[in-house]
C-alpha cells in the first residue's frame, strides 16, 4: 500500500505486534500524545484474528475509527513460526547440475562432535524436487557454459502441482544473476502459479551453502506470508484505512508489505528486532553507552548488545535450530539482522523432569493455546508464568493489564503433577524457585558469554528489560552479572509493538565484489559504494531525497575464512580503512590482525529514510501521580530471604524522582517488575524506572 499525504484527520500511529502468546497494540495520538496499549491473546491458527481483536479494542477504548490513522506498522512471527513448524509451501530447486544436495550437504562442522546420534537440520527442499541444470557462471561473472533453458523448461513440467514456490540457485549468481533472470522469465511463463525467489536477489554474496539455504527459506515461507501481508492490507482498507503500512524487518529498519512479501526471510526477526529497537531508544535517553537489550515474551528470551545507542547488527541469524540453546544447531540466514541472541525460555516455556531425572525448562512453550496452567484454557503443563504465579511475583486478578485471571491452584495442581511427583517432594514453593532460578541462571550465563565474546565485561553494561516476562526476571540476572544499573522503559510489556513506531524506513543491500586493499584507491571505494547506492535508490519508490547513508566493509586478511563488519570511516582513505579493520579485530579477537594482505569480500549499504519518528520521550512520558501503595502481597525471593510481605503499586501511580528501596512489586498494564531486597528504584521524568544495585 502506497504512502499517503496525511491530513489533519489522520492523528493516531500504531504498532501491532504479534508474539509467541499476546499480540500488542500500542498507539499514539499524534496531536495529542495520547496513547493506548493492549494486550489480546495471539491467534496462532488464524494470526489476523489477534491483529482485528487488538484493533477492535484500539477504537472501542478510543472511539476512534481506523481511518483516524495515519500508519499502522506491524511485526509477525509467522514467518519464523512457518519455518519452526516446518508447514510451508512445497518448494522445488533449480540449481547447477551436480550441485544439488549442498543444501543437504552443508558445512563439514558439527556442533556436537561427541554426539553419535547428533540430529542435523532436514533441508526444506525434498531430493527429488531439487532439479539440476545445465550451466556456469566464473567466480569472476563470466559465462563459462550457456543456460540450458530447454532443461529448464523440461524440469518445469516434471513438477507436481502441488510446489508452489521455487528457489534458483547457480554457482556464482552473486556475480552474474543472468542465468537466474533467464530462469525466473521461463518459470514465470511456464509456470505463473509458482512464487519464484533468486538466490542473486535474495543474498547475492559469496559462499554457495549460506546463499542457497537463505534462497531456500525465502521461497518456502514466501507464499504464506505473502497471502498473509495481502489479506492485512486488504483488511485495513475495508475497515477505511488509507494511511500507511510498514512491515518491520530483521534489521530494526522498516519496509514496505510488497517489499516483505518479496523477500520474507528479512522479517523472520521483526517482533523481536522491534523491541530491541524500544530498548535502543531508552538507553539514548538515559545517556548509557554499553547496556544489553533484554527481551522476554511468552515462548523466549533474547539479547542484544547495544554500543553508542545502536544496537549490534550481524550477518550470520541463525534460525530453526534442531537443539535450541545450541550455536550452530540450525540453519544460518546470511541478511543483515540485529546480533539477537536466544539466551532461555519464556513465560510459556513447560518445566519437566529429564531422563537423568534433572529440572529442565523449554524448549517446549505452552505458547497460547492451551498457555501455562494456571490461564485456565486445557493446559496441564507447569510453565515459567505457572512459577512466577506461585512466587507471588504475579497477581492473578492484574494480569495482562486485568483482562485475565490466573488460576492459582491449577499452576499449584500442574507443578505438584509433573514437578514434585517425579522428585518425590511436596514442597511447591522450592519446586517454583527451581524453575525460575533455573531460567535466570541460564540466562544469566549467556548474556555472560555473550558479552566476553565482544570483549566486554557485563558488569559493565546496563540492563534494559522488556516483554510481558523481562521485567519479573530481569533484576535477578542483574544481581547474578553484577550489574550496577537495570532499565525498565515505559510500556516495556509492550515494548515491541512501541519499537514498531520507532522503526525507520530503510533499505539495505549487501553485494560481493572482493578487493585487494593495496589494489585500490579511496575514489574506486567511492565509485563502488556510489554504484550500491544508485541500486538501492532505482529498487525504491518511496525513499525521497532526504535520506541518511550508512556502509559497511565485510573485511578479511587474505586467507581467513571468515570476514569482519568495518564501518566505513568518515574520513574515507586506504590508512583509515586498514586501522578500522585492525581495531575491529583486535576487539572482537582479541589480538591485532596477522600480516598478510587486507582483502574487502563484501560491500554494504544502507539508505534510511530521514522522517519525523516518535521520539522516546513522546511515546514513553506519561502523566505524574502521587505514589500510593494499593496493596501488599507475600512474594518468595530465594531462601535467603524467603516469604516477605512486599509492597505492591501501579506503575502509573508512581511520582517521578521518588525514591524506594525493595522488596518491592509494581504492576503495569504489560508486566510486572520485580525490585528484589536492597535494590533501590527511582521514576525517570520520561517515565522509565531505573533500578540500582545493592551495596
Amino acid at each position: 500500500m502506497p504512502a499517503r499525504v496525511r491530513t489533519v484527520s489522520m492523528t493516531w500511529a500504531i504498532g501491532i505486534d504479534i508474539g509467541g502468546t499476546f499480540t500488542d497494540l500500542v498507539a499514539i495520538d499524534l496531536r495529542t500524545g495520547e496513547q493506548v496499549v493492549r494486550k489480546v491473546l495471539t491467534t496462532p491458527r488464524e494470526p489476523l484474528e489477534g491483529v482485528l481483536a487488538a484493533l477492535d479494542e484500539f477504537e472501542r477504548s478510543t472511539g476512534a475509527s481506523l481511518s483516524s490513522a495515519s500508519e499502522v506498522i506491524h511485526a509477525t512471527t509467522l514467518a519464523t513460526n512457518t519455518l519452526l513448524e516446518r508447514k510451508g509451501a512445497r518448494t522445488a530447486l533449480l540449481t547447477t547440475r551436480g550441485f544439488r544436495d549442498i543444501l543437504e550437504t552443508g558445512r563439514e562442522d558439527r556442533f556436537d562432535l561427541y554426539d553419535l546420534q547428533i540430529e542435523l537440520q532436514p533441508p526444506l527442499i525434498d531430493r527429488d524436487l531439487r532439479l539440476g541444470i545445465t550451466e556456469r557462471i566464473g567466480p569472476g561473472g563470466e559465462i563459462l557454459q550457456p543456460l540450458d533453458k530447454a532443461a529448464v523448461e523440461r524440469g518445469l513440467r516434471s513438477l507436481p502441482h502441488d510446489v508452489t514456490s521455487i528457489a534458483v540457485c547457480f554457482l556464482h549468481s552473486y556475480a552474474n544473476g543472468e542465468h537466474e533472470r533467464a530462469s525466473r522469465d521461463i518459470v514465470l511463463r511456464e509456470r505463473p502459479d509458482l512464487f519464484v525467489s533468486l538466490s542473486c536477489e535474495v543474498a547475492p554474496i559469496i559462499r554457495e551453502y549460506e546463499r542457497f539455504v537463505a534462497t531456500a527459506i525465502n521461497a518456502y515461507v514466501r507464499p504464506k506470508v505473502g497471502v498473509y501481508l495481502k489479506q492485512l492490507t486488504t483488511f485495513l482498507q475495508h475497515r477505511g484505512f488509507s494511511g500507511f503500512v510498514g512491515i518491520m524487518k530483521s534489521d530494526g529498519g522498516m519496509c514496505t508489505p510488497e517489499e516483505a512479501g518479496q523477500l520474507p526471510a528479512r522479517i523472520l526477526e521483526s517482533g523481536p528486532a522491534a523491541g530491541i529497537l524500544s530498548a535502543t531508544h531508552t538507553a539514548l535517553a538515559c545517556g548509557e553507552s554499553l547496556a544489553v537489550a533484554f527481551d522476554m515474551g511468552g515462548t523466549t528470551a533474547k539479547a542484544c548488545l547495544v554500543r553508542d545507542g545502536h544496537p549490534v547488527i550481524t550477518d550470520e541469524l541463525e534460525v530453526a535450530r534442531t537443539s535450541r540453546f545450541t550455536k550452530h544447531s540450525g540453519l544460518p540466514l546470511r541478511l543483515p539482522s540485529l546480533e539477537l541472541i536466544e539466551i532461555g525460555a519464556g513465560g510459556g516455556s513447560i518445566a519437566s523432569i529429564s531422563e537423568l531425572g534433572l529440572l529442565q525448562v523449554g524448549p517446549e512453550s505452552a505458547a497460547s493455546e492451551p498457555g501455562p496452567a494456571c490461564y485456565g484454557r486445557g493446559g496441564d503443563q507447569p510453565t515459567v508464568t505457572d512459577a512466577d504465579l506461585l512466587l507471588g511475583y504475579v497477581n492473578p486478578d492484574y494480569f495482562a493489564g486485568g483482562t485475565m485471571t490466573l488460576d492459582r491452584s491449577a499452576a499449584e495442581a500442574a507443578m505438584m503433577g509433573r514437578i514434585l511427583v517425579k522428585t518425590g517432594s511436596a514442597d511447591v514453593t522450592m519446586a517454583a524457585w527451581g524453575v525460575v532460578d533455573l531460567v535466570n541462571e541460564n540466562m544469566a550465563r549467556e548474556i555472560r558469554l555473550h558479552c566476553v565474546e565482544h570483549g566486554i565485561d557485563p558488569a559493565s553494561t546496563t540492563l534494559i528489560a522488556t516483554g510481558g516476562a523481562g521485567p519479573v526476571h530481569a533484576g535477578q540476572i542483574m544481581l547474578k552479572l553484577g550489574m550496577r544499573r537495570l532499565i525498565f522503559p515505559r510500556h516495556a510489556g509492550a515494548a515491541s509493538a512501541v519499537g514498531l513506531l520507532l522503526a525507520p524506513r530503510s533499505i539495505s543491500k549487501t553485494i560481493t565484489d572482493t578487493v585487494q586493499l593495496s589494489e585500490i584507491d579511496a575514489r574506486g571505494i567511492h565509485q563502488r559504494l556510489a554504484a550500491l547506492k544508485s541500486e538501492l535508490i532505482a529498487d525504491s519508490n518511496d525513499l525521497g531525497e532526504a535520506y541518511k547513508e550508512h556502509y559497511i566493509l565485510h573485511m578479511r586478511v587474505r586467507g581467513q575464512a571468515y570476514e569482519l563488519r568495518v564501518e566505513l570511516p568518515d574520513e574515507v582513505s586506504i590508512a583509515s580503512i586498514a586501522n578500522a579493520f585492525s581495531s575491529e579485530h583486535t576487539m572482537r579477537l582479541g589480538r591485532p590482525p596477522a600480516a598478510g594482505s587486507i582483502e574487502i569480500v563484501n560491500w554494504s549499504a544502507t539508505l534510511t529514510k530521514k522522517t519525523e519518528r516518535r521520539s522516546p520521550v513522546a511515546i514513553q512520558s506519561g502523566p505524574a501521580f502521587e505514589t500510593s501503595f494499593s496493596s501488599s502481597r507475600d512474594a518468595y525471593f530465594g531462601p535467603k530471604y524467603g516469604w516477605i510481605s512486599t509492597p505492591t503499586v501501579r506503575r502509573e501511580s508512581m511520582a517521578p524522582s521518588q525514591i524506594f528501596v525493595g522488596p518491592m512489586l509494581i504492576e503495569d498494564a504489560g508486566s510486572t517488575i520485580v525490585v528484589l531486597p536492597g535494590q533501590v528504584i527511582r521514576a525517570m521524568t520520561a517515565g522509565e524506572l531505573v533500578v540500582e544495585a545493592a551495596d
